[in-house]
């Protein structure tokens, strides 16, 4: 199980980008943050969408497509599967 936890939109830093990161956007846009072997930090963009309990991502490349279930969500911290 993987656990996120909101972030205070006026203390987030590119410059700090951790290399499993993701972002849920409420315009259905899933925005994937990763650093990649040479250190330079990479954003690419999808979609989600929720049915239940799952989430699912598609992005342009299907070969990053991906689902993950939701075990426990509240205003400050998602909890995945």
């Amino acid at each position: 199980m993987k656990v996120y936890q909101a972030k205070d939109p006026d203390s987030v830093s590119l410059d700090k980008v951790e290399e499993d990161g993701f972002e849920l956007r409420k315009n259905g846009e899933f925005i994937k943050y990763s650093v990649d072997f040479s250190g330079t930090q990479m954003q690419t963009v999808g979609h989600f969408k929720v049915k239940g309990n799952t989430v699912y991502v598609y992005f342009d490349d299907p070969y990053l497509d991906s689902v993950f279930n939701i075990v426990s969500l509240d205003e400050e911290t998602l909890k995945i599967r």
